[in-house]
């Protein structure tokens, strides 16, 4: 018993230590784009995680196997935080809308809604010139200023697409982020 509450505590720990890292990090030299910069952080964090349970293992605190365990929770903890919390705040259409009625008291009509997206999120260059910034830096898509200044997929971006349209099958999630546009032949 003893040794799984020491587990728990160093695996505690280590995921504290991630959070306080990752928050100093989006704090005072925060990049544009919080899903790659949070495991960025936490693979600059994981070798001090390693090197702080070999000590622990070393003073026989923990046993080699419960150090690999507390290392595979620190690291799929901090990964699990990555992908929920800063990436989804950060991108999520749900929350903005949640906070456009939330400041308002007296209520907003559909209409209201609409047109606070149409010319704050898609309109004053955030949600879609701050995508097509952070895309272009994650080599999904690249900008060809000669000519026609056009935004193309790049092989990186095509590969992440046939996995996303992989998943929406195999899920069965809405296919209207994967369907051909239309609108754009």
């Amino acid at each position: 018993m003893r040794k799984c509450v020491l587990l728990l505590g160093v695996s505690a720990a280590g995921v504290g230590f991630y959070l306080l890292a990752y928050s100093v990090k989006r704090r005072w030299f925060a990049s544009d784009i919080a899903l790659t910069e949070g495991g960025h952080v936490l693979l600059a964090v994981m070798p001090v995680v390693v090197v702080a349970l070999w000590v622990l293992w070393r003073k026989r605190l923990l046993a080699v196997d419960a150090c690999v365990a507390a290392g595979v929770i620190i690291f799929l903890s901090g990964l699990v935080f990555n992908l929920i919390v800063p990436s989804v705040f950060d991108r999520s259409v749900s929350l903005y809308l949640l906070n456009t009625v939330y400041h308002a008291p007296d209520g907003l009509s559909e209409a209201d809604i609409r047109n606070e997206f149409n010319t704050v999120y898609f309109g004053a260059n955030y949600g879609i010139k701050k995508r097509l910034r952070e895309q272009t830096r994650m080599g999904n898509i690249a900008f060809d200023a000669g000519g026609d200044e056009r935004y193309r997929i790049t092989k990186s971006g095509r590969r992440m697409m046939n996995i996303v349209r992989f998943a929406h099958r195999l899920y069965a999630l809405d296919p209207q982020i994967v369907q051909p546009k239309n609108s754009l032949r």
